[in-house]
């Protein structure tokens, strides 16, 4: 965040918690908290999906080949150590497409919305891999 707490500067520079302290000490009380909620809801929304991107890294990939998206690149949705550089690279492709991607609100928004489509993915696979388990195991009741 920049020193008046108006605008982004680089998402993937966390400050230490004795920094943002004193980060907009010189603003006014409204203007102090109006940034500091911009930073808590851009740190925590990326804290929340790095969370996910390192968990699911340390599950490791289930299939053989790992899918490709159309630039050639690995996609994020093969899990291991390639998924964590894949998911911050479309991460900052999409503030990149931003209309202002310095607009601290943009930016958090893009960011939660982000991270309410990766615990919604989450939520979708896990509801459908632990019924077919069960039902694979011969559970009829827990299937149910």
């Amino acid at each position: 965040m920049s020193e008046d707490g108006k605008s982004v500067i680089n998402i993937w520079f966390l400050p230490h918690p004795l920094d943002v302290l004193a980060m907009f000490r010189h603003l006014s009380d409204t203007e102090c908290n109006q940034a500091l909620s911009h930073l808590l809801l851009i740190v925590g929304a990326l804290h929340d999906i790095l969370q996910y991107l390192f968990a699911h890294a340390r599950l490791g990939g289930t299939w053989h080949f790992p899918p490709v998206n159309g630039l050639g690149e690995m996609s994020a949705d093969w899990g291991g150590t390639d998924a964590i550089a894949a998911s911050m690279r479309e991460i900052q492709r999409q503030l990149d497409s931003l209309p202002n991607r310095t607009d601290p609100e943009l930016v958090g928004r893009l960011l939660s919305l982000r991270r309410n489509v990766v615990f919604q993915k989450f939520d979708v696979v896990v509801r459908h891999t632990l019924r077919d388990q069960f039902l694979s195991s011969g559970n009829v009741r827990a299937f149910r």
